[in-house]
């Protein structure tokens, strides 16, 4: 039956994935990795979300299971109301798990929120284990900056992790393989977005994992609920997050969280041009639109 035939669609209400909602507060961001998907924003102009509008977005949520906020970009260091924010969150809203992922450009400023106690999980991008750069970006911090930012924040029990892209940089991710069980630092080893490529192939990622575990005698495990493989030892763990989009695995990604975007919309999947207002339409029906959608392929009929 031709779904576009209906009279009339009729969303339950659902929850967000693992009440997980993460928040672009910005597309803008001061570094420019070649790799970057911004949270599918990239041809969008640059916004700044307000205190007002993420709180009335974050309030109505909670409805929806909300238990974790990440504030993302863009890179949510540069907005110029980020000391409001987790503020708010923290302080009015009292959410119990605020999280930021950044470039750590901005280390001073982090250093700062964590010190306030207002951040409960950094996440700090990372590509380079030694360079003058950190990552694929012709601007940025060095990547000593950034280990030294990262040890910083845990010596002051910050749950720090570093997120790294592996596209031709092997030998930085053993090298930051090493360093992270040693300082007993929790890694994330991302898989290259190549955006649906007809030639992508998996297997260069999949053989990485294995040279890790007989490199440094790791034990090996797998998530129940994103199908993703981690290493670990008594020293740390070490996550291969594979790109679902590259392999196709929409069902997977509808149980991970559910994005905002810095135009206050909700975005189903960074590769759809379809967004749901959150703000200026009916919340609780866009809403329901947004969770009824997740895990549709860009090829799929929107509901």
């Amino acid at each position: 039956m031709d779904l576009n035939s209906f009279d009339e669609i009729y969303y339950r209400f659902l929850n967000i994935p693992a009440g997980d909602l993460r928040i672009s507060i910005t597309n803008a961001c001061n570094m420019k990795c070649i790799y970057c998907h911004n949270e599918g924003q990239q041809n969008e102009r640059v916004n700044f979300l307000t205190v007002d509008e993420i709180k009335f977005i974050v309030i109505n949520a909670q409805k929806y299971g909300l238990m974790k906020v990440r504030l993302t970009g863009g890179d949510p260091l540069i907005h110029p109301q980020i000391h409001e924010i987790c503020r708010m969150l923290k302080n009015d809203l009292h959410i119990k798990n605020l999280g930021i992922n950044t470039n750590g450009f901005r280390g001073d400023l982090l250093i700062k929120l964590c010190q306030e106690n207002l951040l409960n999980q950094v996440v700090i991008g990372v590509d380079y284990f030694e360079d003058y750069i950190s990552k694929k970006s012709p601007v940025g911090p060095s990547s000593e900056e950034i280990k030294e930012l990262v040890l910083r924040l845990k010596n002051m029990k910050m749950n720090v992790q570093i997120a790294m892209v592996y596209s031709d940089n092997e030998n930085d991710v053993f090298k930051f393989v090493e360093w992270a069980l040693q300082n007993h630092i929790f890694l994330k080893i991302l898989e290259e977005e190549n955006y649906y490529s007809e030639t992508f192939d998996p297997e260069e990622y999949d053989t990485l994992i294995l040279k890790i575990k007989s490199k440094f005698g790791l034990n090996i495990g797998l998530t129940a609920d994103l199908r993703e493989i981690y290493l670990f030892n008594n020293q740390g763990k070490i996550l291969f997050f594979q790109s679902h989009c590259n392999r196709g695995e929409c069902q997977l990604c509808r149980n991970m969280h559910l994005r905002v975007n810095a135009q206050e919309m909700a975005k189903t999947c960074m590769f759809r041009s379809e967004t749901y207002d959150l703000l200026h339409e009916n919340f609780d029906f866009n809403m329901k639109r947004a969770l009824a959608n997740l895990g549709i392929s860009p090829h799929g009929v929107v509901l």
